[in-house]
């Protein structure tokens, strides 16, 4: 902000404000040279709003952070020979290992099936976007709760975080449910889905 001295003259001058709209520090200039530094600011802030001057100026990068996902498309699986449609869907938690490296478990089903299935990842990633989003290529494992054999696949997706708690992401899916019989049963896929960003 700026104020003005006796003589009409601009002069600098800082306020910090609550969410609330209270003013809870103010310091306006004696002069044009007489201003607070950015350290000053900064521990006007720590003394007046409870942070942590430096870092609370800064939010963990979405690449960084895990991810709450919820995920439902539409796909095809060969039971006896013929494809047949299915919905699916699925709650996952993803959480970066590394900057090129994400792991992920949770909860799938299919329209088709009258079980769900507690799955796992593994993938590789490629940040794009300013680290704001990553291409993503994965190993899936699942199995079945309360039904035989298990599942494997691959997915490929695509993510980037809209605003700083929310992701948007697509992906494509193929793999085979196992059963141990001689019929497996493949399968494709391809959802979109919303993910909500874990931590600051």
């Amino acid at each position: 902000m700026t104020g003005l001295d006796d003589n009409d003259i601009s002069i600098p001058g800082v306020v910090v404000i609550r969410r609330d709209g209270t003013v809870v520090f103010r310091q306006v200039a004696t002069s044009k040279d007489d201003r607070i530094t950015a350290a000053q600011v900064l521990a006007a802030a720590d003394a007046n709003l409870g942070t942590r001057g430096v870092e609370a100026a800064r939010t963990v990068p979405a690449l960084a952070r895990a991810q709450l996902r919820f995920e439902a498309g539409a796909g095809q699986i060969r039971v006896a020979d013929t494809w047949k449609s299915t919905g699916v869907a699925s709650l996952t938690v993803h959480v970066p290992l590394t900057r090129y490296v994400i792991a992920g478990t949770g909860v799938a089903t299919a329209s088709n099936e009258a079980h769900a299935t507690l799955v796992s990842s593994l993938g590789l990633r490629l940040p794009i976007l300013g680290d704001i989003g990553a291409i993503q290529l994965s190993a899936v494992a699942g199995l079945p709760i309360e039904a035989p054999g298990v599942y494997t696949g691959v997915q490929l997706g695509m993510w980037f975080a809209w605003t700083p708690r929310w992701a948007v992401h697509a992906d494509v899916a193929a793999g085979t449910h196992d059963t141990g019989s001689v019929d497996p049963r493949p399968a494709w896929f391809a959802t979109f889905g919303v993910s909500r960003l874990l931590g600051r």
